[in-house]
């Protein structure tokens, strides 16, 4: 007998968590789930019509563009017991800025309460990929911790584990950074946001899987 999704996400007996999970097919934003959240201006998004285009987030040439998804301030996971992941790209060449991919209470430009994984260039201390938190736990600091794979424009799968010891970062299946901090237990929501920094033309990212979920 063919087990049912929840048999085959849980073990026998178990009473599941929260989780979502989106694909970004079809052709519109799923506005029951996610906002365009313009959080300082310069923001616009569309489906791709392309194989696998997924959603992309452009940005104007204002400087300091700022904004992308977030799950329509529904916060339903817990910031210190969460994975999250997300398929998603940069397309921003040498121009400076990315995104930031993970969970987060706060979509303002304070971002408290932020766990994420991230492409953005201008925060990055060395051009890799990061973990980027900024939590009440860490005294509301922002907190980078870079791994050893240098940022690009192509595909990547990235993992979040979060929990009360600390994050773990997965990028393409293998451990990329850890961050020995625990989070503090928030509210959060599904959150994945690109930030431009100068005031070149082009620069956007795209996802298409998202998968969010207590543990």
């Amino acid at each position: 007998m063919t087990k049912s999704i929840y048999d085959q996400l849980n073990a026998s007996g178990t009473v599941a968590k929260q989780r979502v999970v989106e694909t970004f097919s079809g052709d519109a934003l799923d506005t029951d789930r996610w906002d365009l959240t313009d959080i300082n201006g310069g923001t616009s998004g569309a489906m791709v019509d392309e194989v696998d285009g997924g959603y992309k987030v452009s940005f104007s040439t204002q400087a300091s563009a700022w904004g992308g998804l977030t799950f329509s301030n529904k916060r339903q996971f817990d910031l210190q017991a969460n994975d999250s992941i997300f398929v998603a790209k940069r397309t921003f060449g040498s121009a400076s800025g990315g995104f930031r991919a993970g969970i987060a209470n706060s979509t303002s430009t304070n971002e408290n309460n932020t766990v994420t994984w991230s492409t953005n260039t201008a925060a990055s201390p060395n051009g890799k990929f990061f973990i980027w938190t900024k939590t009440e736990a860490e005294g509301w600091s922002q907190v980078k911790v870079e791994s050893t794979t240098t940022i690009d424009d192509n595909w990547h799968v990235g993992k979040l584990e979060s929990r009360s010891s600390g994050v773990n970062f997965i990028l393409d299946g293998v451990t990329a950074a850890t961050h020995g901090t625990g989070q503090g237990s928030e509210k959060a929501q599904p959150y994945i946001a690109g930030y431009g920094t100068n005031t070149e033309s082009g620069r956007s990212f795209s996802v298409r899987y998202c998968e969010v979920y207590n543990t």
